[in-house]
C-alpha cells in the first residue's frame, strides 16, 4: 500500500502541471494495474476538497465529481469510506463537506451527540448535532 498527499491528489482533480499530472495519473494506473491499494487518509480528503474550493473555485458539482472519483477508483482504499459516502450524500444537496464528514465519522465511531455551534449543520441534522449535550 502506498498513500498520497493532497497535492497528488490534487493534480488528479485539476491537471494543471503536466508533469506532476502525468505522475500522479501514473501512480493510479500502476496501482490498478498491480492490485496495490493507494491509501487516501481522511486529512487528505478535507485538505483536498478544501484546496479545490478554495484555491481552484470548484463548485459544489466539482466538490462531488471529484469525491465520487476518489470512490469508484477501485485502487483507493478510502479511509473512513463509509463515512465519506454518507457525507458526500447530504452534501449532494446542503452543507459543508468537512462539516458532515467529522458528525459522519462522530456517528460512525459510537458518539451519542456531535456537539457543534454551527447552526446549519444543527440544522441539517438536528436529532444528532447541537449546539450542547444537555439533550
Amino acid at each position: 500500500m502506498i498513500a498520497l498527499d493532497t497535492n497528488v491528489l490534487i493534480r488528479l482533480a485539476v491537471q494543471d502541471d503536466p508533469a506532476q499530472s502525468a505522475r500522479a495519473n501514473s501512480i493510479v494506473e500502476l496501482a490498478n494495474e498491480s492490485g496495490e491499494a493507494i491509501l487516501i487518509l481522511t486529512g487528505v480528503t478535507l485538505e483536498a476538497v478544501w484546496v479545490l474550493a478554495s484555491t481552484y473555485e470548484f463548485d459544489r458539482a466539482g466538490i462531488v465529481r471529484f469525491l465520487n472519483y476518489l470512490l469508484e477508483t477501485s485502487a483507493f482504499e478510502i479511509q473512513d469510506r463509509e463515512a465519506v459516502q454518507r457525507a458526500l450524500l447530504k452534501y449532494r444537496s446542503s452543507g459543508h463537506f468537512p462539516d458532515l464528514l467529522l458528525a459522519e465519522q462522530a456517528q460512525l465511531h459510537g458518539a451519542r451527540r456531535f456537539v457543534s455551534f454551527d447552526r446549519k449543520l444543527a440544522a441539517l441534522w438536528p436529532r444528532f448535532v447541537t449546539a450542547d449535550d444537555a439533550e
